[in-house]
């Protein structure tokens, strides 16, 4: 969920040199990021076991951020429960990546099922909760979880 990279470059200006972003997305990013200093892009489906591979030889992280959405079919139902189904694949990752301490940020679609994310970040952070920006839209359906303090 790395494309067209709005949150890399605003991530790798947060870390002025002192630090790396890599991003995974099956769309190549913007060009002029790609091109960045600190900047390493993984391009493919990151719920397949080669970049899941590509992505932990990358780590670990301190911080693991995903914008990933899944393409939406108009069904809410069913786009909520895609949605739902990238935020387990992320929690996964990013118990496999995160180095204690580290912080998660996702995506996720709003419909129902998302107290089970929530619920299973409550597990292995010390702090989880839900955050809407106020950049988003009021009518929007998509909403952040941050977890922070990772822990096993």
């Amino acid at each position: 969920g790395a494309s067209p990279g709005s949150w890399s470059l605003y991530i790798l200006g947060l870390l002025a040199g002192k630090g790396s972003v890599t991003g995974a997305d099956l769309n190549m990013p913007d060009k002029a990021l790609a091109a960045r200093k600190g900047y390493r892009f993984i391009q493919g489906d990151f719920t397949t076991a080669e970049v899941v591979a590509a992505i932990l030889a990358a780590g670990p992280y301190d911080v693991v951020v995903s914008d990933a959405a899944p393409s939406t079919t108009g069904n809410r139902t069913m786009d909520t429960e895609r949605s739902l189904e990238l935020a387990r694949q992320v929690l996964a990752i990013a118990g496999k990546t995160l180095r204690p301490g580290g912080n998660l940020t996702l995506k996720i679609f709003q419909g129902g099922g998302e107290k089970e994310i929530l619920d299973a970040m409550r597990a292995s952070f010390a702090l989880a909760r839900a955050f809407k920006p106020k950049a988003s839209r009021s009518d929007s359906m998509e909403t952040y979880f941050v977890g922070t303090g990772f822990h096993r």
